[in-house]
């Protein structure tokens, strides 16, 4: 958030950040993007990036 609104990185790029950069790192060759064959968590946000749905191995975890 603080990239995106503060420093004003495009979001995408922000996203990239969050997803693929750290999945790249850790050796996670099937995450970290949405494409076939990928395991595809997911974070549903808002625009001001909060975040409202995690999925996670295809369920949806609820908030505690």
């Amino acid at each position: 958030r603080v990239m995106h609104k503060e420093v004003g990185v495009p979001l995408t790029d922000c996203i990239k950040m969050m997803c693929h950069m750290p999945a790249k790192t850790m050796g996670l060759a099937d995450r970290g993007k949405l494409e076939s064959g990928f395991v595809a968590d997911l974070v549903f946000f808002d625009e001001n990036i909060n975040i409202k749905k995690v999925i996670l191995q295809g369920q949806e975890l609820q908030a505690q």
